[in-house]
């Protein structure tokens, strides 16, 4: 016999969700008390794993820092025990869109979007006080590189690349795309792909 299962939802006077509980177990999200950001006001300052409230337990907390310009996630401190988080953070870059306008003609957008450029964490160690990199020289990063020339595909993300500090394996992904941007092909780093520019139709 089929058994019903029911997730109750919290919610405030701006419609943001505030927690969740399914037989007991919570997830709870927590906002600004202030913002004067209209990007991120709405978005959580901190979140809590699942945990169980009859147990007792005490949640974990993932606390979320924004991007200024753009509203998008720009540091995610997740705590791994009792005073120890583990952080990643994450850079982001102007790009201009190209599309052709209603005379035919491929232009440039005059209004930014912003995209990841790269991010960053910590193997062992902690991140240093200015962000930049890790106490231990352990830095794992990622790089996301974008369509190049000038057709109008400059927004499609072709590829990625994740190096780590002290070693020399460079790990790189490659993504291709058809004229209508759907991604059609995916390169994976066993390849040894040099430059994800090579080869691609758009």
């Amino acid at each position: 016999m089929y058994k019903r299962q029911t997730t109750y939802y919290e919610y405030d006077g701006k419609g943001r969700l505030l927690s969740s509980n399914k037989y007991g177990i919570y997830k709870a999200n927590v906002y600004f008390s202030s913002c004067s950001n209209y990007k991120y006001c709405n978005k959580p300052e901190a979140t809590t794993n699942y945990y169980s409230f009859w147990d007792g337990e005490t949640p974990s907390m993932t606390y979320y820092d924004y991007h200024a310009q753009s509203g998008q996630v720009k540091r995610i401190r997740k705590q791994v025990r009792s005073g120890r988080y583990n952080s990643t953070i994450f850079t982001y870059q102007k790009k201009y869109a190209r599309y052709i306008n209603q005379s035919g003609n491929m232009v440039t957008s005059d209004e930014p979007i912003w995209l990841l450029s790269s991010q960053f964490s910590c193997k062992s160690g902690s991140v240093n006080s200015s962000q930049t990199g890790c106490s231990s020289n352990d830095k794992i990063t990622t790089t996301y590189e974008y369509g190049s020339g000038s057709a109008g595909n400059n927004l499609f993300l072709i590829g990625k690349t994740m190096t780590t500090q002290g070693e020399n394996a460079v790990y790189r992904t490659c993504y291709k795309y058809d004229r209508f941007g759907n991604k059609i092909g995916e390169t994976q780093p066993k390849a040894q792909v040099a430059d994800c520019n090579i080869g691609r139709e758009y």
